[in-house]
């Protein structure tokens, strides 16, 4: 647990740093696509940290956590609605996707073992909104076409045809400043292990950048 602890602590700063770089370009004379590109590097630190902290953290610190992401996966979905952002648009919805997962799964954790009925009842309809924002996201366009991969993120595809290394539920897949790609469990999608979905958007996001010419400033520390 400590070692979770540690690893926390890490992609919380991690998060915080290229969250405000990515409100940074939202200033007057940013770039679209760096504040696309931080925000999505951010999201996939929440992913690897909030997925971590459930081992020590009570459910109803958990399901918060999950719960902040969601505002700003959808400022960058609506964000992402020029062609040219498509595979952009369609990894902030399969980031909200395995969120919503993480929702419905602890609401169904209460209908069991909740013995109140009322909140079984609040529950159950909390888990059937968020499989329904699933369905929506995965009707949008998420991030999960072969073909769209390999086509326009050949490097990353290439990862995908590996044999991905036997890692715990709780290891990272990969590091934000990392330039040797580990392979990359695939398909993925909502129900996946948030890892291997942070792992995958972090290699499309630096692909795409790199693509464009620019790259994430990533915090020493």
């Amino acid at each position: 647990i400590e070692r979770l602890r540690r690893q926390s602590a890490r992609l919380e700063t991690l998060m915080r740093a290229f969250k405000h770089g990515g409100d940074a370009e939202r200033e007057p004379g940013g770039r679209v696509e760096l504040m696309i590109g931080y925000y999505l590097e951010s999201l996939a630190c929440c992913l690897e940290d909030f997925w971590g902290r459930r081992v020590w953290q009570a459910a109803g610190e958990v399901r918060k956590n999950w719960s902040t992401m969601l505002d700003i996966c959808r400022y960058v979905y609506r964000r992402c609605t020029a062609p040219e952002l498509a595979t952009q648009r369609g990894c902030a919805a399969l980031i909200a996707a395995a969120v919503h997962y993480q929702l419905a799964s602890a609401a169904l954790d209460t209908v069991r073992q909740t013995a109140d009925a009322d909140d079984a009842v609040r529950a159950a309809r909390d888990a059937s909104t968020h499989m329904s924002e699933i369905k929506q996201y995965e009707q949008g366009g998420m991030l999960a076409g072969a073909a769209c991969l390999a086509r326009q993120f050949p490097r990353t595809w290439q990862r995908c045809q590996e044999v991905p290394a036997a890692l715990g539920s709780f290891e990272l897949r990969s590091q934000p400043n990392t330039r040797r790609w580990p392979a990359v469990a695939y398909p993925v999608g909502a129900v996946s292990n948030p890892l291997d979905v942070a792992n995958l958007v972090r290699q499309v996001n630096c692909e795409w950048l790199e693509r464009c010419g620019l790259s994430l400033q990533v915090p020493a520390n």
